[in-house]
């Protein structure tokens, strides 16, 4: 055991590489690699046939994919327009530990933003019928995810859609989620379906739908897009914004003298 804790110290300077080299170093040190665990991120099938496979806690795996490491705390699971209605499964027994979930929807090519729309016309089968785990707590829609929304569970308090996610939010967003945010081409109406529980919320560059109470009075912070000038009413909750190009968080009062007036109190980022 003495080794063994000399060994892991050791470790803790390594990356996950580095480590798996150092311990066949001999065959004393082989055995320390069942009981190391390894936190960076990794590939699902560059060590599914590892013996010490359910050591590693953070992993990106596909949809049609169905064994996971049992001590995995992060998952990315990617969609590669790959899957068929005969890959529809529930999130195994190994995966009731996971607190950070990533849905990522890729398009077959490199990613960037501007994807054909034709591209994000298929819906992922896992994605829109995937039951996630109590025990996550915060979940991404990421790459060009623009489906339905699948379940989200009251224990999810961190929400992200990403980038080109622009479908309706009526019924999605659990009365859990404190931190909620939505890319740059959501633009669906919020009011009444942003719970009372958010207090940090983000909306993108095309979000234009400026209804009476469209934000919540419990947000206390607010990013948002250039679009903030048009913002006809902000509840008097919200003590911070942050609008698109600047670095950090400004006191509501500043920004709005800064956007009556003209004031240099904020200034944006160049």
């Amino acid at each position: 055991m003495e080794y063994l804790d000399i060994f892991s110290q050791i470790c803790k300077y390594l990356n996950t590489k580095d480590r798996i080299h150092l311990t066949a170093a001999s065959t004393v040190t082989n055995q320390f690699k069942h009981k190391l665990i390894f936190i960076e991120r990794v590939l699902l099938k560059q060590i599914e046939n590892l013996p010490f496979f359910d050591n590693f806690k953070n992993v990106v795996a596909r949809c049609t994919d169905r064994k996971f490491p049992k001590n995995s705390k992060r998952l990315v699971m990617i969609c590669c327009r790959d899957c068929t209605h005969c890959d529809l499964i529930m999130l195994s027994p190994d995966l009731q530990n996971i607190n950070h979930l990533t849905l990522r929807q890729c398009a077959g090519y490199p990613e960037h933003r501007f994807f054909c729309e034709q591209l994000m016309s298929t819906e992922c089968y896992v994605f829109s019928r995937i039951k996630i785990p109590n025990s996550v707590t915060c979940v991404n829609f990421d790459g060009v995810y623009n489906q339905s929304v699948p379940k989200i569970p009251n224990s999810v308090t961190h929400l992200t859609f990403g980038y080109f996610f622009d479908k309706p939010i009526k019924g999605t967003i659990p009365n859990s989620v404190t931190h909620l945010v939505f890319g740059d081409k959501f633009n669906k109406p919020t009011k009444d379906y942003i719970p009372y529980s958010v207090t940090h919320l983000k909306l993108g560059e095309s979000f234009d739908h400026f209804a009476e109470d469209f934000i919540p009075d419990s947000v206390t912070h607010l990013s948002t897009g250039r679009q903030f000038y048009e913002f006809q009413k902000i509840p008097t909750s919200v003590i911070y914004i942050k609008i698109k190009g600047w670095e950090q968080y400004y006191p509501t009062k500043k920004v709005i003298l800064n956007t009556l007036y003209g004031s240099n109190v904020v200034r944006p980022k160049k």
